[in-house]
């Protein structure tokens, strides 16, 4: 019979490999992670907590617990990372406060008007193209055969 891992036991276990790697808030990040994962807030977990999770939620938690794990290992992906989630959060704090997105730049040319942004789109943008040119890069697995 194979092993029930439910919404507890995930997060009982992801919080003690946290608490041995030495993560700040090892819990909250846990919840946060597995709340993430299964689309729904984190007092949902403790509503849930002896729900089992289905197997394509536990793999999809595993990778991206595996993916986190391993850590970011270039400067690239971390500053293209922290791109995508400023513009993410700029442009969210715009749509709490003002209703909505302020766009700040509105490019036209001969009277057509064709692209509206703002700096939080600009960071979006360049955070993906930096994690997709340091995707076509050299495998990660492949870099550690030439030591």
């Amino acid at each position: 019979m194979s092993d029930i891992w439910t919404i507890r036991k995930v997060l009982t276990w992801t919080t003690g490999h946290f608490e041995k790697r030495g993560v700040d808030s090892p819990r909250l990040t846990a919840e946060v992670l597995l709340a993430f994962v299964l689309k729904t807030g984190r007092v949902r977990l403790y509503v849930d907590l002896d729900r089992p999770l289905s197997k394509e939620e536990l793999g999809a938690f595993r990778r991206l617990w595996s993916d986190l794990a391993r850590g970011v290992t270039t400067r690239l992906v971390a500053t293209s990372l922290g791109l995508i989630m400023g513009g993410a959060a700029s442009n969210a704090i715009d749509r709490l406060t003002l209703g909505g997105v302020a766009d700040f730049f509105s490019l036209h040319a001969y009277g057509f008007y064709w692209y509206v942004f703002n700096i939080a789109d600009v960071a979006i943008v360049a955070g993906v193209v930096g994690l997709i040119y340091d995707s076509l890069g050299p495998s990660r697995k492949d870099a550690s055969k030439g030591i």
